[in-house]
């Protein structure tokens, strides 16, 4: 007899936000992470003088919320996205939320592109 395990309780998801399957849709987080190491040095970010690691679990939420949510366009759900950082993304790992938003949108764009 086969025995099937379901997950007890659901995962935390912004109110109003419906969350699809990432059906089709392929991240090759490595790609996207080096990406990212070219490029911060060249960019905004490059003024808060941090190590690239810092940045890390703020890039791969912001590529979290588009497998998540894609389906739905970024500015309907971009407000609850930040009470999800706060709640997702360890304290020690965050990042003031103006840098997370602008790298939320920047992954959000860069996978819109594709």
């Amino acid at each position: 007899m086969l025995k099937m395990r379901y997950p007890i309780g659901k995962p935390a998801m912004p109110k109003h936000a419906k969350t699809n399957k990432p059906e089709g849709i392929l991240l090759d987080i490595d790609s996207e992470l080096d990406y990212w190491r070219r490029t911060m040095p060249d960019s905004e970010f490059s003024a808060m003088s941090m190590s690239f690691a810092r940045f890390i679990p703020t890039i791969k939420f912001g590529y979290d919320c588009y497998l998540m949510y894609h389906h739905q366009p970024l500015a309907e759900i971009l407000p609850t996205l930040r009470d999800r950082y706060r709640n997702r993304v360890p304290v020690s790992d965050q990042l003031d939320w103006r840098w997370a938003d602008q790298i939320v949108r920047h992954a959000w764009g860069r996978m819109s592109a594709t």
